[in-house]
């Protein structure tokens, strides 16, 4: 994972950061799922706010990348299933279970996970703007003080970007 540069609005972060499309509604509820379940580590940032972009540029990704969750930890920075298997990490049993996915050759994983991004909105819908958290998962945010997220505030997100891209 490549350090955090002094000055940068995320000198905070502490562990690892999963950054996600915050007006998908499946994301929203994945992210209130994990936070239920996790061991307290894991930090969030929507791919959409300002955290989320700082972090994306700083590890050489896309700012306009909205296709798939982003898993930042101490080993490096991963998208798609690759991303999802490390998250399953910090979960409580059975969830940490889904861990046993990384056996599965990544090709099928990131097919089946590709599916379902592509049908995500369909199914499932979307904001029109980022989700606000509740004060208890605020606290795991990440934000700056013109962060909105972090204020609880309402973002705008951009449209998701039509363009994927891989670990």
């Amino acid at each position: 994972m490549t350090d955090l540069q002094s000055g940068s609005p995320v000198d905070d972060v502490d562990g690892p950061v999963v950054l996600f499309d915050g007006v998908c509604n499946f994301c929203a509820w994945s992210v209130r799922f994990i936070h239920a379940h996790d061991d307290g580590a894991l930090r969030f940032a929507p791919l959409q706010s300002g955290v989320g972009t700082d972090l994306l540029a700083e590890h050489g990704m896309a700012t306009d990348y909205f296709d798939s969750l982003v898993y930042i930890g101490a080993d490096g920075v991963y998208t798609r299933s690759a991303g999802a298997v490390r998250i399953a990490r910090h979960l409580d049993y059975p969830y940490r279970l889904a861990w046993l996915l990384r056996l599965v050759p990544e090709a099928v994983r990131d097919a089946g996970y590709d599916l379902f991004a592509r049908i995500r909105y369909d199914v499932f819908g979307r904001k029109e703007s980022c989700m606000v958290p509740d004060a208890e998962l605020r606290e795991r945010f990440l934000a700056t003080g013109d962060d909105a997220v972090g204020s609880g505030e309402r973002v705008d997100a951009a449209s998701p970007a039509p363009a994927a891209q891989t670990e």
